[in-house]
C-alpha cells in the first residue's frame, strides 16, 4: 500500500521520507512504482514541483517486550541526511583569504576558505533554509562579505527553465529571479556561462547546456 504524492516546492526524497515516517529516502527511490523517476533524475533529491512520486507505506510494525510499570525509550533508526556545499571562484578557482560559517538549524560548520572548500553538514531533513557567510580577512582584496540564505530543497531539475536559472545563479552567473522566464537577463547569463566553458555561445537552453550546468553545479 502507499499513495501517489504530488511534489510541492521544497520537497526532496529525504524530507518526504522523514515526513511519512520512512527510515530512508531509498525506500521511496528504489520502489518499483518510481522506476520512471529513477531513470529521469540524476540526483534523487532534486524533484520538480508537480511531478508524481509514489510514497510506500511504512515498514511493518516491530514488536518489543517491555515491563508495563516502567518508563521506556524507543528509538527509530533512520539514515542521516547530509548537505554538501562547495565554495570556489568561478573564474580562477581561488578565493582571497577568508573564513566561512555555514548553519542549518542546529548544525553549524566554520573555518578558513581554501582553494576548494567543501562543507558537509548532517542536518534534519525537514530543515528548509540555511545561512552562509564568507568574511574576507582583508577587505582591501576587493572581495565583499557574503551573507546569504540558502533555500534547501528548492532546486528544480536541470531540464527545467527554473532549474537552469537556479544553477546559473548558484554558479555566479546572475540571471535574476528564478521565475521560469527566458528573458534577456537569463540569455546573457547563459552566454557568459557558455563563453567561460568553451561552448557554442547562443544564449539558448539546450540539452548540452543543461548537462554542463548539472556537471559544474554537482547536481
Amino acid at each position: 500500500m502507499g499513495i501517489q504524492y504530488t511534489v510541492q516546492p521544497g520537497d526532496c526524497l529525504s524530507s518526504l521520507a522523514s515526513r511519512f515516517g520512512l527510515s530512508s529516502w531509498k525506500t521511496i527511490h528504489d520502489h518499483a512504482e518510481n522506476a520512471d523517476l529513477r531513470s529521469s533524475r540524476h540526483n534523487p533529491n532534486v524533484l520538480a514541483p508537480g511531478e508524481t512520486v509514489f510514497i510506500p507505506a511504512g515498514s511493518k510494525t516491530k514488536q518489543e517486550s517491555a515491563a508495563v510499570d516502567k518508563r521506556h525509550r524507543f528509538q527509530i533508526e533512520r539514515l542521516p541526511t547530509f548537505i554538501s556545499l562547495r565554495l570556489r571562484n568561478i573564474i580562477s578557482g581561488d578565493l582571497p583569504p577568508a573564513d566561512y560559517t555555514f548553519t542549518v538549524g542546529g548544525a553549524s560548520s566554520s573555518g578558513p576558505v581554501t582553494a576548494e572548500t567543501v562543507v558537509t553538514l548532517k542536518i534534519d531533513p525537514q530543515e528548509t533554509t540555511g545561512r552562509l557567510t564568507v568574511t574576507p580577512h582583508d577587505p582591501a582584496d576587493g572581495f565583499a562579505e557574503i551573507d546569504m540564505t540558502l533555500n534547501l530543497g528548492q532546486l528544480d531539475p536541470p531540464d527545467t527553465t527554473t532549474g537552469v536559472q537556479a544553477r546559473l545563479n548558484n554558479l555566479g552567473f546572475d540571471c535574476g529571479a528564478v521565475d521560469g522566464e527566458l528573458d534577456a537577463g537569463v540569455r546573457h547569463a547563459i552566454r557568459a556561462f557558455q563563453s567561460l566553458h568553451g561552448m557554442t555561445i547562443d544564449g539558448q537552453i539546450t540539452p548540452a547546456l543543461q548537462e554542463a550546468l548539472r556537471a559544474h553545479h554537482g547536481c
